[in-house]
């Protein structure tokens, strides 16, 4: 089981629908091995775009563009960058519940170039919005990533539920 722990987190925003973030990390097991666990610390970085929905009509188009980086100190194997783009559409279904769809791809360069890969998707949420601060929801996500090696490939089908409190 890994372990991660979590130093230093600092988002900071510019205008409304761009994000910006770092964190520093240690991984007790980066090589997921059994018996010979090593750990390493990690450096990531990430850039976000999103155009979510206003809420002024009932159907809108989505936008959520991401671009980030790792950079682990020992093992430089596992260095990447990973590129994602989500085009989707919202239905205000009634003034409290959202559903959103969304295909996604994305593109992930490892330094192990056997694990780079392309991956495709799908996301749907439906949120429930409870008071002006407190919401739910639950989602599905479909995933399709090809790796240049099979081992890295994979086909995932998640389904989860989530609550949050708004802050602002």
């Amino acid at each position: 089981l890994a372990i991660t722990a979590f130093f230093s987190v600092i988002p900071s925003s510019w205008g409304a629908d761009w994000v910006f973030g770092t964190k520093l990390g240690y991984e007790s097991n980066v090589i997921r091995s059994v018996d010979d666990e090593k750990g390493d610390s990690v450096f990531s970085a990430y850039a976000a775009y999103d155009r979510s929905p206003s809420g002024e009509t009932r159907l809108e188009w989505t936008l959520r563009s991401i671009l980030s980086g790792s950079v682990y100190s020992s093992e430089s194997d596992f260095n990447s960058i990973t590129g994602t783009v989500s085009p989707g559409f919202s239905v205000h279904l009634n003034p409290s519940w959202d559903l959103n769809i969304s295909p996604y791809f994305r593109g992930k360069a490892v330094s192990d170039s056997e694990q780079s890969a392309i991956a495709w998707g799908l996301r749907a949420t439906l949120t429930q919005k409870w008071h002006s601060r407190f919401y739910s929801g639950e989602y599905y996500n479909y995933t399709d990533s090809n790796a240049n090696e099979d081992v890295y490939s994979y086909c995932e089908n998640a389904v989860g539920v989530f609550a949050g409190v708004n802050w602002t």
